[in-house]
């Protein structure tokens, strides 16, 4: 709370008060109404001649009210309506989380295929025109022996120090 109204409301309570009723009921108010309600309406127990009421009600209305509310009451009786309650829609919930892992998970998995597929396509793909397009297009004169890649013989501390060498080590990046 702001300081500045705190202190406000604290000195407001150095305010006298009064404890005492700040209205008066006249002696004998709740015993003389009943009489003074009589004598405002006639002897027939109807509001009084020349008052005017806002509301009129239709002849015959109460006599025809109770048998106009079975009537509704049947017919709401026959329309069948949809309830959805709590545990529908969190059922529905669940199975859209669901649904929704699955198809994450389907792209998610499907991806590997695409990349066999590309290459299936590479592999069909004959060796001579590879060579052919990399000596006319590429610029590339010779290629590297697959055989020379196998036969390098370097343990894990040959491949340690050369990672610390040139700084790609432990906490280099």
């Amino acid at each position: 709370m702001n300081r500045d109204i705190q202190d406000e409301l604290e000195g407001l309570g150095n305010l006298p008060v009064r404890r005492s009723m700040p209205y008066e009921v006249p002696a004998d108010y709740f015993l003389k109404v009943e009489d003074r309600v009589k004598a405002a309406m006639n002897e027939t127990g109807t509001v009084p001649q020349g008052v005017a009421t806002p509301y009129e009600v239709p002849a015959g209305y109460f006599e025809t009210l109770p048998a106009r509310i079975i009537a509704l009451v049947g017919e709401a009786s026959k329309r069948r309506g949809m309830v959805i309650t709590l545990r529908s829609i969190r059922w529905a919930a669940a199975a859209l989380l669901i649904l929704m892992i699955g198809a994450g998970s389907y792209q998610l998995l499907d991806r590997p295929q695409v990349a066999t597929q590309e290459a299936n396509w590479l592999s069909n793909v004959d060796e001579a025109a590879v060579e052919e397009y990399l000596d006319e297009e590429a610029g590339v004169t010779e290629l590297a022996p697959q055989d020379g890649l196998e036969k390098i013989d370097a343990g894990a501390e040959d491949i340690v120090s050369y990672l610390d060498e040139t700084g790609w080590g432990e906490n280099g990046y």
